[in-house]
């Protein structure tokens, strides 16, 4: 049985902290365990939760705002065998997926269908350079003005893209008809990792953090520009998270009081989770959590999520 918890986070009466609230916990099995690749998205009126079991079947549940807040569903998504990360975004109105595999360097987007299935996949994948597609440890769809894109990095090189991703008129069969291309490619320091993606002011930033020769925390900003690199809006903020060396660290982002972001920092073996309020300008962030919040230890994955007005983080 997965000991899988759902939170409800909410500000608390004494200002500048925040509460982590139980209101669901997996104590009849609901979400089964040892599931891979959580990816979520808005499904009709609540949030549709996939996860890929060691079978490779996927596990579907539907996500509310009240009890009984994880429902499962009956599915027929087939993702073609294990992923290495799985992405979801919207185009044309529509629901998709993005499955990637590190070792063929592949991207399979599906597009989700209304019976609970997924078309068959649009592949895309590029062996040499600029857009090599192999190795990548880091995948995220992001929208520069109502357009799709997705940005990658590899660890180990330091490399990374930004690809578009486009509808073209028609498509081949039951494929959806996309086209991916990419955008630029540039090269970072190796090391990078505990991505967490966020908007502000309508704009794409991510937080991250260095574990390679130079430690380093950081936030940085992709333009309104796509065709323009990142830039790091504030760097060497590694005394403002005292634990981002932890090699058991997650790190989750999450919408929080009118779009405010905060950073989830959750420790696994104590359950510790402390919340980090982005500030407004983006040169850094203040604790909210004036002791650290004791949530469920041992948890491989947080998934964040908005639904009817409320913010929730479902540590599993």
């Amino acid at each position: 049985m997965s000991a899988a918890v759902l939170y409800e986070i909410v500000p608390s009466a004494k200002a500048g902290s925040v509460n982590a609230i139980n209101v669901w916990t997996n104590s009849d099995g609901r979400i089964v365990a040892g599931l891979k690749s959580l990816v979520r998205f808005p499904w009709h009126d609540g949030v549709l939760l996939l996860g890929q079991a060691s079978d490779n079947s996927v596990h579907s549940y539907k996500l509310t705002a009240a009890s009984p807040f994880v429902v499962p569903l009956t599915s027929n998504f087939d993702l073609g065998g294990p992923c290495d990360i799985l992405k979801s975004f919207v185009i044309g109105g529509v629901q998709h997926l993005i499955a990637y595999r590190a070792a063929s360097g592949k991207l399979s987007f599906h597009r989700v269908n209304a019976d609970m299935t997924l078309s068959k996949p649009y592949v895309y994948y590029r062996l040499r350079s600029p857009g090599l597609t192999t190795g990548w440890t880091v995948m995220e769809p992001i929208i520069f003005l109502n357009m799709v894109y997705y940005v990658s990095y590899e660890m180990k090189t330091g490399a990374v893209e930004l690809f578009s991703i486009y509808m073209t008129a028609t498509g081949e069969g039951d494929c959806p008809p996309l086209q991916s291309l990419n955008v630029w490619s540039w090269q970072w320091a190796q090391g990078w990792t505990h991505f967490a993606f966020f908007q502000l002011g309508g704009e794409n930033f991510f937080f991250k953090i260095n574990v390679g020769t130079s430690p380093n925390v950081n936030i940085d900003h992709l333009s309104l520009d796509p065709n323009l690199r990142s830039n790091e809006v504030c760097t060497r903020m590694n005394k403002q998270m005292p634990n981002n060396q932890d090699p058991t660290l997650i790190i989750r982002s999450l919408i929080l009081d009118q779009g405010t972001p905060y950073l989830v920092n959750y420790l696994p073996g104590t359950g510790a989770t402390n919340f980090y309020r982005v500030h407004a300008d983006c040169q850094g962030w203040s604790s909210e959590s004036p002791v650290d919040t004791i949530t469920i230890p041992g948890a491989s994955d947080i998934v964040t999520y908005q639904l009817g007005g409320r913010s929730f983080a479902l540590f599993y």
